[in-house]
């Protein structure tokens, strides 16, 4: 009986010895586990809870290759300067989306019409006119517009905007397609997914290190932590602290509508993103808060709910009545989605 028993553990410590462990099922996890496993790497991808239910399955979806209005406000040009290589990364990463349906066999939605940032003051054309001229000294060729151009090309503006700019770049997909179309992929190429395992020990080892879920050791060469807020916990086990913070804030999902928004839009002076899904449901966010219930739960803050759509029907009511009626009368469905 103990000859057996020792070759039962063999067994199980052998399938728990990885190249490399991934602590994290969101999309970049995911995308890790299936780049890994398709060089050939022994990969195992370990996730708290399932996949893709926190900041990846929480969000709008947009693709993002343009400095951001409000920081760059708010923290100036030399700031910009110093993202400009993090807007790199951004800009060669949205190249791999293009692509990436054919590739995993999925359709994600994807879509890369442009941003739109839009001004209603001299002084939000002169920010512009600076973040663009950054923006286009690493390749990336997004322009000023005239009122005229940006109404050409989103006549359901507000007929005060005196401009704006658009980012090429930049696009959307569906948030709650791609990181379990990356992990399906993963695992046809060997890697092995692994859901509600809760990591609650790393230890160095000779080998490399031995990380311990509650029902579940594994011995691994290496670590990618892909836990977006859940890092500093992790972080602690190497002795490092690392401030990340977890704010929830939300966004208004409509009804389905007939589709008239092909661009993402954002707004200069007040906080505001807007943009339609594949589904023709129009996605209305822009940082409000949301707030917490006497659980800790996430919840709808009605007052960001108010204030962010009184900023939408300002800004975007050029013509609405030559338009599909907004749903914006009618009650609404709003999600809070994680934020980092």
């Amino acid at each position: 009986m103990a000859k057996l028993k020792r070759e039962s553990v063999d067994q199980v410590e052998s399938k728990s010895f990885y190249d490399l462990i991934i602590i994290g099922g969101g999309a970049i996890g995911t995308s890790a586990a299936y780049h890994l496993a398709r060089g050939g790497a022994n990969v195992a991808l370990l996730e708290e809870f399932d996949l893709n239910t926190q900041a990846s399955g929480r969000n709008a979806g947009s693709l993002h290759g343009q400095i951001q209005y409000e920081p760059f406000e708010e923290l100036g040009i030399e700031w910009a300067k110093n993202f400009l290589h993090g807007l790199s990364i951004l800009a060669d990463s949205l190249k791999l989306w293009k692509s990436l349906s054919e590739e995993l066999g999925v359709d994600l939605e994807v879509s890369s019409n442009g941003g739109l940032m839009i001004a209603e003051n001299s002084e939000n054309m002169r920010h512009l006119q600076d973040k663009v001229a950054l923006e286009n000294s690493i390749g990336i060729e997004s322009r000023l517009l005239t009122s005229e151009e940006l109404f050409q090309l989103a006549p359901y503006i507000s007929r005060k905007m005196v401009g704006g700019a658009i980012s090429p770049i930049e696009g959307k997909a569906n948030p709650l397609l791609t990181a379990p179309a990356f992990a399906k992929s993963a695992r046809k190429l060997g890697a092995d997914i692994f859901t509600n395992k809760k990591v609650v020990g790393i230890e160095k080892i000779s080998s490399g290190y031995e990380v311990t879920s509650r029902d579940q050791k594994f011995r691994v060469k290496q670590i990618l932590i892909t836990a977006n807020a859940g890092i500093p916990e992790l972080a602690k086990f190497f002795g490092k602290e690392i401030p990340i913070s977890d704010v929830p804030v939300q966004v208004s999902v409509t009804e389905q509508i007939e589709k008239f928004v092909h661009h993402l839009l954002y707004f200069t002076s007040e906080k505001l993103t807007f943009k339609q899904a594949h589904s023709g449901s129009l996605l209305i966010g822009g940082g409000w808060p949301a707030r917490y219930s006497a659980k800790g739960e996430a919840i709808l803050n009605p007052d960001s709910l108010r204030a962010n759509l009184k900023v939408a029907l300002s800004s975007l009511c050029g013509r609405c009545k030559s338009y599909p009626d907004l749903g914006w009368n009618r009650k609404r469905d709003s999600r809070s989605q994680s934020h980092y």
